[in-house]
């Protein structure tokens, strides 16, 4: 189930060695973990979301076809909205599908066993999964964001599936100059953020742009694909990393690994 709209808060550790790092994290929810292991290993956290979330609830419809699909897919860790009771009363045999570990370890704490996460954590790594390249063809929801872009419901129409898409949140920009003021304290000493979308990208850039904080584009950027990370040097970061997945362990790694000044690609 959604969450209301995440509170900015700072988490303060002094790491060892001067090598004093400190991420922004821009996810809007389910970022407590992260936030943990960031801390654990010396690393000082600010959690300032970006966008804010509103769950959604699957209408009376639409619901009747959460019986009848063979698969649901699930894009994001927001996807359940609030319809949790309803899909775990709907679950018998559908093959569930995440985009990402954080997706489903979402699913997984609310009894919703995920039977696939794609080695490439996008839509064309769903496209791609043998599940959907057989010579069967299947009945597919797919649950996102509402303003969210169809080309994975298209590119399964287009094989034979008969994919439907099912709003399950909506997510909106906060207000640049709220965004301005949480984050122009804490400029100066942070060395990462992070991009958990392409939309809250997109709006990390719009505030940069809007409220001329053009110091942070000099910040180690993580994202979660490569798509992000062609698009973040194409706006202007000068250091874009690119995590592995989602997931909290994958993020605390590549920042790990790579610390502050890691080279441009």
């Amino acid at each position: 189930m959604g969450q209301p709209m995440a509170a900015t808060s700072h988490s303060h550790c002094t790491p060892p060695n001067n090598q004093s790092l400190h991420a922004v994290l821009t996810h809007t929810s389910g970022t407590e973990q992260l936030q943990q292991l960031l801390t654990s290993n010396n690393i000082t956290v600010s959690h300032i979301p970006v966008m804010s979330i509103s769950p959604l609830s699957i209408s009376t419809i639409k619901q009747t076809a959460l019986h009848e699909a063979d698969a649901w897919i699930f894009l994001s860790r927001h996807s359940l909205g609030h319809n949790t009771k309803l899909l775990q009363d709907a679950r018998t045999d559908q093959t569930v599908i995440a985009i990402g570990s954080g997706t489903a370890e979402a699913l997984l704490s609310h009894e919703l066993v995920v039977d696939y996460i794609p080695t490439s954590h996008s839509s064309q790594g769903i496209i791609e999964h043998p599940f959907f390249n057989s010579d069967n063809t299947y009945k597919v929801l797919i649950f996102s964001e509402l303003s969210s872009p169809s080309p994975l419901k298209k590119a399964l129409n287009k094989r034979g599936h008969q994919a439907i898409q099912i709003a399950t949140y909506r997510q909106q920009p906060r207000c640049t100059c709220e965004l301005a003021s949480a984050l122009s304290p804490i400029i100066d000493q942070s060395t990462h953020i992070t991009a958990h979308s392409q939309r809250g990208l997109e709006h990390i850039i719009a505030t940069i742009h809007t409220e001329k904080l053009d110091a942070l584009l000099a910040k180690m950027l993580v994202v979660t694909n490569q798509s992000m990370q062609t698009y973040a040097y194409q706006k202007g970061f000068q250091s874009v990393i690119c995590s592995a997945n989602n997931g909290a362990a994958e993020i605390l790694d590549t920042i790990k690994q790579h610390g502050v000044g890691a080279t441009h690609g």
